[in-house]
């Protein structure tokens, strides 16, 4: 059985843009809902004081990573309003599980825009997300 591969990232969302990242959020996970079915879980969480943001991601294996940075491409609209509403340069990522090649160049590229990126294969693990 596969792993469950986790992403998490936090930012800063600019002043007086949190109506507009929750509209973002909410059109995003639609988004998502209709063309990633290997999602387990995905969500946007705000602080409470509105200033910082988070998106938690629970994908059923690897390789639905790779298809929603595809998901994200096919969407430039998103992107473009995501970068109006967020400011990227105080973001961080985290990751847990084993990345493929492919997300660790895409990390890399992050990282060298100033986003602080934790990997964190896991060293013992369980799951029950097939479990009926």
């Amino acid at each position: 059985m596969a792993s469950p591969f986790i992403y998490i990232n936090s930012y800063t969302i600019r002043p007086g843009k949190q109506d507009a990242y929750r509209e973002l959020s909410q059109r995003l996970v639609e988004v998502v809902r209709e063309n990633e079915p290997g999602m387990l879980y995905f969500a946007a969480h705000i602080s409470g004081d509105g200033a910082e943001a988070h998106t938690i991601q629970v994908h059923e294996t690897v390789e639905n990573m790779a298809r929603h940075m595809q998901v994200l491409q096919d969407h430039p609209d998103l992107l473009r309003a995501s970068s109006d509403a967020v400011d990227f340069s105080t973001m961080s990522i985290q990751i847990y599980g084993t990345p493929t090649h492919e997300i660790l160049e895409q990390m890399e590229q992050m990282a060298g825009t100033g986003a602080e990126v934790t990997i964190a294969p896991a060293a013992a693990a369980f799951d029950r997300f097939g479990a009926s």
